[in-house]
Order: C-alpha cells, then sequence, then structure tokens
C-alpha cells in the first residue's frame, strides 16, 4: 500500500471554516495506522499561526517539547469534543476539563490593557497560550452558537469542516477527497462489473 504524500504545515489546507477547526485539521486520518501530523515541532506551530493570522508564538526552542505536546492534547480533546457532538453522544469528561483549562487559562492571562490613541487593547497572550486561547475560544464559541449545527466530518480524511452549502449535504472537505472516493466506487464497480 502506498503511503500518502503529506502536504507540509505550510501548504495544508485551511477549509475548515473556524479557527478551531483548522487547528484540529492540522493532523488526519486519525483512525487509520499512520495519521497525518503536520505539527512536528514548535517552528510547524509558528508557521501555523502565520498562516491563520495569529501572532506567531514565542518559545524558547529548547523547551518547546512540553508547550508543543500540550497543545497536541488540546487538539485531540477538541476533536474528540466535535466528534462525540457529530455522534450526538456525551463527550468524555476529561476533554471538557482539559478544553475548560485551556479556557481558565486563557482568561486569566488575556487582561485589557490600557487605552492607546483612544482605544482598548487586549494584552496579548504569549507561548502556547498564544494559541491555546484563541484555539479554546473559537472551540466554545462554535460549540454554543448555532454554527455548530454546520459542522461535518469528511467522509475520506476525517477532516472537520463547517457545511455552508446551500443544501448543507456536503460529505468531503474539499474536491480532492470527494474525487477519490469517486474514483474508488467508480474503479470497484468496474471490477466487480468485468468478465
Amino acid at each position: 500500500m502506498a503511503v500518502a504524500k503529506v502536504p507540509p504545515i505550510d501548504r495544508i489546507s485551511l477549509i475548515g471554516g473556524d479557527l478551531s477547526l483548522d487547528f484540529v485539521n492540522t493532523t488526519g486520518a486519525r483512525r487509520s495506522g499512520a495519521p497525518r501530523e503536520r505539527l512536528h515541532a514548535w517552528r510547524d506551530v509558528v508557521v501555523w499561526c502565520r498562516r491563520v493570522g495569529l501572532p506567531p508564538p514565542a518559545v524558547n526552542a529548547e523547551r518547546a517539547s512540553a508547550p508543543l505536546r500540550r497543545l497536541l492534547f488540546l487538539r485531540e480533546a477538541i476533536y474528540r469534543i466535535f466528534r462525540s457532538t457529530l455522534d450526538g453522544t456525551a463527550p468524555a469528561g476529561g476533554d471538557v476539563a482539559r478544553l475548560n483549562t485551556a479556557l481558565a487559562r486563557s482568561a486569566r492571562v488575556r487582561r485589557l490593557d490600557s487605552p492607546a490613541r483612544g482605544r482598548w487593547a487586549w494584552t496579548p497572550e504569549v507561548g502556547e497560550d498564544a494559541v491555546a486561547g484563541p484555539v479554546a475560544r473559537a472551540a466554545a464559541d462554535l460549540l454554543t452558537s448555532p454554527r455548530g449545527r454546520s459542522l461535518r466530518k469528511c467522509d475520506e480524511c476525517d477532516w472537520l469542516f463547517l457545511d455552508v452549502s446551500r443544501g448543507r449535504r456536503r460529505r468531503w472537505c474539499k474536491k480532492t477527497c470527494r474525487d477519490r472516493v469517486k474514483s474508488r466506487a467508480y474503479y470497484r464497480r468496474r471490477k466487480t462489473s468485468s468478465p
């Protein structure tokens, strides 16, 4: 079996329709024997942040493995919460606790700064909080808003996305996934119908 090529983080599609979904989609094929991880090092997190418009988080490169690991744990907890929402089941308490911890930490870290030029500004989050905070807030907002009803899982790659199509019947996150599924179905039909 051929191993699928995994686009690097600087070329990954941002098709989730929400910051939290684009973060969850930094890996794919979770249920396969070879998940497609794209966040291997802290520099990958920095590249992803730039791509989605978050300020690049600064973390000491020598101490980046623990913050990266915590972000990946948060990512997987958010993924499982979204999957349980799709499946109509209650999310695991530990996953909800991890999301709530990120939300609480974000609330403690994020503060209004003094007004500059007549406008108030947020004191920016730093380090892993610069990623975990916005992602956790986006996930909580999506879970508690009507937009959450548009949440879907791609039938091909397991990515999550918001289906904003007219009929709300999209089954694939992007055209390449749709084409792969249809191509396999076509070849199966041809194989069974050939003499």
